[in-house]
């Protein structure tokens, strides 16, 4: 219903992304059981509110772990009242952690009543300075940015984070050294006041953390960024040079009966 569905999008859509990115949020590209995006409130044939939803699985601790993550929460305002009618066959699921990875004011407000707790409140935000990109503390080290070349020497799950994210605007960047190695999947926001690069994933947290400044001076020059930012539970409460925590403006939610 993707056709139908994106007029009611273009009304809402602040970040003006393209109908290709839409579409791509709509059809993800790795493997799932669910055959379905979201729920969609109707007045006839007219699409008048759609919640979206992401569904994915994680192996943690040797288990599957299902996921589905909230986006896109517009209702016309005539219809608010019927709002909650989208919401609740997610509130009901069972065996997921369900996630809202930008919720905003009034969102906010909404779920954490329907049993969301917060999952992240701040922000790391680190400088990179070029007189430590050499300077890493394990030993000789190879930076590779290359597809073929990241993706042979990946395990078999990171391969699959590799394969699965092919389609988006993603980059990967794979640190190798005679002491470890740290896989970083990174993007870079169209919409940020200052160019700058944000770490989705990383394989290795004590690695990263060691040789921060040396990884994110390669980021910043490979990404032409002036900031890389990292949630601050990826890193906890370690020491990172020449970086600040700062308070998130989208809190992170999620709900769940088996992960915390």
């Amino acid at each position: 219903m993707f056709e139908e569905v994106y007029p009611l999008i273009q009304e809402f859509d602040r970040a003006q992304l393209s109908k290709t990115s839409w579409e791509n949020i709509f059809s993800t590209q790795w493997e799932k059981e669910e055959d379905y995006c979201g729920y969609a409130l109707m007045d006839g044939n007219k699409v008048v509110g759609f919640l979206g939803l992401i569904f994915s699985q994680r192996l943690l601790k040797g288990k599957i772990e299902k996921f589905c993550n909230l986006h896109t929460w517009f209702v016309k305002k005539e219809y608010r009242a019927y709002s909650m009618y989208l919401m609740m066959p997610v509130v009901r699921m069972k065996n997921y952690t369900v996630t809202d990875l930008s919720s905003t004011g009034k969102v906010y407000e909404i779920i954490q009543k329907l049993g969301f707790s917060d999952l992240e409140t701040k922000i790391r935000i680190i400088l990179p300075l070029n007189r430590f990109s050499n300077k890493m503390k394990n030993g000789k080290v190879h930076f590779l940015h290359e597809g073929p070349q990241i993706l042979a020497q990946l395990n078999e799950q990171e391969k699959k984070i590799f394969r699965d994210h092919q389609a988006y605007p993603c980059h990967h960047l794979l640190i190798k050294s005679d002491m470890g190695s740290c896989y970083i999947v990174y993007s870079t926001p169209e919409d940020a006041n200052i160019p700058c690069a944000y770490i989705q994933y990383l394989s290795n947290r004590d690695f990263f953390i060691q040789n921060s400044q040396a990884i994110c001076q390669m980021i910043a020059q490979k990404s032409t960024s002036k900031l890389v930012l990292i949630d601050q539970r990826m890193v906890g409460k370690a020491r990172i040079p020449f970086s600040v925590v700062s308070p998130f403006n989208l809190t992170r939610l999620y709900k769940s009966s088996r992960l915390r």
